[in-house]
């Protein structure tokens, strides 16, 4: 059972703190680099890797083509499933090894680039890739390979001097983005979600006796 049935929005608005320094001010509205960010924050929720929850979003002329995070194959079992735990973990001998060659997920920046095939989508050549992590050195060469012009993303590993190289050379662009601007974003996201109950009422408002009849 979920965790979190039976609590209605009335509790919600009381668990939510938005903290001051985050709140977007009225009229404000977050620019298209956070906008997608946090898309790609709210789509690793879907993720069943038991390591590092992940997404991805692959966007062109400001519309979205592609979606992913990162988890098994389609028709393969995950780790969760399998009740074995993290596979890849299980294998590594060596802590700086990150020993892709035993996981069983497909990372998220490939699965939107996937995604965009899988769906007969827009072509990928000039497209921004927005993920969370900056990608490993194989998404990088799938990166390159598809014409994508741009990644942004919000977190950055310690080995990636080889995908930095790569990217440079094939003239990709980079960004890193404040995470601090993205979490404002998805905050006010949240505070429209919580705002006004089920019936439409805003906070401190109550239902009228006809109403609640």
């Amino acid at each position: 059972m979920s965790p979190v049935n039976g609590i209605d929005t009335k509790e919600l608005r009381d668990i939510v703190k938005i903290p001051d320094k985050l709140i977007h001010l009225v009229g404000e509205r977050a620019d298209f680099d956070t906008y997608w960010m946090g898309m790609c924050y709210y789509v690793s929720v879907r993720s069943t890797c038991l390591d590092r929850q992940l997404g991805a979003v692959l966007v062109k002329d400001k519309a979205l083509i592609g979606i992913g995070y990162n988890g098994a194959p389609k028709g393969v079992r995950d780790c969760i499933e399998r009740g074995l735990g993290c596979m890849r973990e299980a294998a590594r001998t060596d802590k700086n090894d990150k020993m892709y060659h035993n996981c069983l997920a497909t990372h998220a920046e490939a699965n939107a680039i996937v995604s965009v095939a899988f769906n007969g989508g827009a072509p990928t050549k000039d497209a921004i890739m927005y993920s969370i992590a900056f990608p490993c050195v194989d998404c990088t060469r799938l990166i390159i390979n598809a014409g994508i012009k741009k990644i942004v993303y919000t977190e950055k590993l310690n080995n990636s001097a080889f995908s930095d190289q790569l990217l440079a050379e094939a003239g990709v662009e980079t960004e890193m983005l404040d995470k601090a601007h993205v979490a404002a974003a998805l905050y006010k996201s949240l505070e429209h979600l919580i705002r006004r109950d089920e019936n439409g009422k805003s906070a401190g408002q109550e239902l009228s006796e006809k109403e609640k009849a």
